[in-house]
């Protein structure tokens, strides 16, 4: 007859009481690395996302330059693509060449997703800043048509590019972005929007700039 380890058996009962008597509740918590749409509602986090939207502006590549001469200038002959030879950036020879220029050349593909992430940028800014109160943030307004003229600046250089482009603001969630098409609003329909973003960004902005960057 085997002996019974004691010592085993009461643990054993603890951990199964302890298995029986727990509820989820500790699964429950709010995850410490990602900051809640409510936690952004300030004015502090409100002009930081506006200058995160104004650093997209300066965050191009040789490959998606913000410039805009491989898509410009090197297409209409007023400038070659150079460099150490045609297979240097080849994509952009192809536009020289208008040879091989398919639709998903990857460096256009780039050059479209940098300019959404600049729309993006002033979409989330616009979010936090359209819920602050002007009490809450005196410098709203002038926030508002600074976003809005970034926005609008990102679109007109996919309308050129593109012509027929998705349009989505702030009021658009992430889930729907797949549902918007590029033939939602007609090749005018667009050109009124921007203008119309330009236009609420010309009648809310000082003619005279004092925060100026150093």
């Amino acid at each position: 007859m085997k002996k019974i380890n004691i010592k085993k058996s009461v643990i054993l009962m603890i951990a199964t009481g302890f298995l029986i008597s727990c509820s989820d509740s500790f699964l429950e918590m709010a995850p410490k690395s990602t900051i809640s749409s409510d936690q952004l509602l300030t004015p502090e986090n409100a002009e930081s996302m506006a200058i995160a939207a104004y650093s997209e502006l300066g965050n191009d590549h040789y490959t998606a330059p913000n410039s805009l001469w491989p898509y410009a200038d090197i297409t209409s002959g007023d400038a070659y693509k150079g460099g150490g030879g045609t297979g240097d950036i080849w994509e952009f020879n192809f536009m020289e060449l208008f040879a091989f220029n398919t639709t998903d050349n990857p460096l256009i593909d780039q050059k479209w997703y940098r300019l959404y992430v600049g729309i993006g940028r002033a979409n989330e800014a616009l979010k936090v800043i359209n819920e602050l109160t002007a009490d809450e943030f005196p410098n709203k307004t002038e926030r508002q048509a600074e976003m809005r003229f970034l926005r609008a600046h990102q679109y007109f250089i996919l309308k050129t590019m593109f012509k027929y482009i998705p349009w989505i603001d702030e009021t658009v969630s992430g889930e729907a972005f797949k549902e918007i098409s590029n033939k939602e609003f007609t090749d005018q329909e667009l050109w009124d929007k921007i203008a119309d973003e330009f236009q609420f960004a010309a009648d809310n902005l000082p003619e005279m700039q004092t925060e100026k960057v150093g």
